[in-house]
């Protein structure tokens, strides 16, 4: 399996993941956080216009390959460093889900909507995206606390060892019943999905 990474880098330790066999791209700051966690980065990219000089340059020294992109353009950062591996098998976008910017989390949620091999994370939350089939998506225990279901079109869902059980839900887009489930201790929750399309959020305990 060819796995890609993509470094934004909010709210996260990049030195507790493993990059092993992981192609990776940094954007922007997500670079200077790479380089400062002492992670290889294949590719920089990045407008880069929210780097000052001096960072630039250490970003160059350090990195093989570095794409500076045009300021003035539609797409953003994250999109273009998406473009570069979007043949990968299994693509994570690390940090963007919290930050001062919602819009950038908005468009970086709009990329996973759109290719089902990427996953969203940072050192709180993970996110990926779901699609219906016969077998059961199983989830063991974990560090993760709450198991949030958001409807991407029309599903039909089955909940087995939750606190809060489904029995073949019909569940809507926009229809937030649910958010904040959680695993029954010692037990193995199932997620079963016969019709649609979901979002999984699994977050950690509120501090």
């Amino acid at each position: 399996m060819k796995k890609a990474a993509i470094i934004i880098g909010n709210n996260v330790d990049l030195k507790q993941l493993n990059f092993d066999d992981t192609y990776v791209v940094a954007v922007e700051r997500g670079c200077l956080k790479a380089l400062n966690d002492r992670i290889h980065i294949d590719v920089a990219i990045g407008d880069f216009d929210s780097i000052n000089m001096q960072e630039l340059k250490e970003i160059y020294d350090k990195v093989e390959k570095v794409i500076k992109l045009n300021p003035i353009k539609d797409d953003t950062d994250t999109y273009s460093a998406y473009k570069l591996v979007r043949h990968f098998d299994k693509i994570s976008i690390i940090g963007g889900i919290q930050g001062r910017r919602i819009e950038h989390f908005l468009a970086i949620l709009n990329l996973l909507k759109m290719d089902k091999k990427i996953e969203i994370l940072d050192d709180f939350s993970s996110i990926v995206s779901l699609d219906s089939r016969d077998e059961p998506y199983v989830l063991a225990p974990s560090e993760y606390k709450f198991i949030s279901l958001f409807a991407l079109d029309e599903a039909e869902i089955t909940l087995e060892n939750f606190k809060y059980p489904l029995d073949h839900y019909h569940m809507i887009q926009d229809d937030s019943l649910g958010i904040s489930n959680e695993i029954l201790p010692k037990k193995v929750g199932k997620i079963f999905l016969s019709k649609g399309r979901i979002l999984l959020i699994k977050s950690k305990a509120d501090a």
